[in-house]
């Protein structure tokens, strides 16, 4: 079945034509237990498994399943870079954006996922125009083996690069342009960067 899929966008499209989303649009207020839970694990517990409980929580009661998630958690990243990430995330905001993806789009949800609930997906999908909106069981991550039904997602995925054909190249791009200057001019290597600017040239500050 992944084969299917890898001969779809071999064959089918540029990939650059595609959109394919499974994740959030904005850090909701409501996620707080979640952060919260996963800062305390990193700094706690960091390499026990303890993710388990959201990121494949129907196996969460399984000994090996955790053990298996404790060398994931110690091999995958340490447990500041992962304070980091959760943190960056928190700030994540393209809702404004999304109205200008114009891309074939297909939105992925798990119904069980506790790390992006399927209010996520649905809004993706209901914000980016013409996306394709496919929900099934299954826990969070489409990364872990059977933490759903991979053979009718594979499936879908297959039959959304089947359905794609080819189209002109599109007048209005969405773009993000970052300047990058010294910190202190006689040091090399140390920059700053700065939001978009509505301009290309650098910013006034």
């Amino acid at each position: 079945m992944t084969r299917r899929v890898e001969r779809g966008v071999r064959d089918n499209l540029d990939i650059s034509k595609l959109g394919l989303a499974v994740q959030l649009a904005h850090a909701a207020a409501d996620a707080q237990e979640m952060y919260d839970a996963l800062v305390d694990i990193a700094t706690h517990r960091w390499g026990q498994g303890e993710t388990i409980e959201w990121y494949l929580q129907s196996r969460a009661d399984s000994t090996h399943s955790r053990q298996l998630f404790g060398r994931f958690e110690r091999m995958a990243i340490n447990p500041s870079a992962f304070l980091r990430i959760v943190r960056m995330i928190r700030d994540i905001d393209v809702r404004a954006v999304l109205p200008a993806i114009h891309v074939p789009t297909l939105v992925l949800q798990r119904l069980d996922d506790r790390i992006t609930p399927p209010c996520h997906g649905r809004y993706l999908a209901s914000h980016i125009a013409g996306a394709r909106y496919f929900e099934q069981p299954g826990d969070h991550s489409l990364r872990f083996a059977q933490s759903g039904d991979s053979d009718a997602l594979c499936t879908e995925i297959a039959r959304f690069l089947a359905s794609i054909t080819p189209g002109g190249d599109p007048d209005r791009v969405l773009a993000t342009i970052m300047y990058a200057r010294p910190v202190d001019p006689g040091i090399s290597g140390i920059v700053t960067t700065v939001t978009q600017a509505p301009g290309i040239g650098p910013p006034d500050h």
